[in-house]
């Protein structure tokens, strides 16, 4: 990851792309004061689903409240929340699964509703710099 702290969205999968074609403007991925709030509440309900059942979230999940920019990240917590209200998988930036945090905080099948926003785009994979 980026010695920098700073982190890249991947596009969603449904937006497709042409992987010959060059890589759009990147833009960074950044904790705002509206992130931190957001994320605070996403975490607060996340730890209350889970209280008493096992754990599994990454320390730097964004459904865990923490000073990482996933949980303070306006981006990355609006792709979570669409992919839990619409029962899209939110992956994991750790490890190769769904994230274990989205497991708690998804939307049961019955109740699934669609986001009024879509994905965020316009962001990427890290730059070469960013990975050293």
């Amino acid at each position: 990851m980026a010695k920098t702290g700073v982190v890249y969205l991947s596009l969603h999968p449904s937006e497709g792309r042409n992987m010959t074609a060059p890589l759009p403007a990147l833009r960074p991925n950044t904790a705002t004061e509206e992130g931190r709030e957001l994320g605070r509440q996403m975490a607060r309900l996340c730890d209350t689903e889970l209280s008493g059942k096992r754990d599994d979230r990454c320390a730097t999940c964004a459904f865990r409240s923490g000073d990482h920019v996933a949980n303070g990240s306006p981006e990355t917590l609006m792709t979570a929340l669409k992919c839990a209200m619409e029962g899209e998988v939110f992956w994991c930036h750790e490890h190769d699964r769904a994230c274990a945090g989205w497991a708690a905080f998804r939307f049961p099948k019955d109740k699934l509703v669609k986001a009024p926003w879509d994905y965020v785009s316009g962001t990427d994979e890290p730059t070469a710099q960013d990975k050293s």
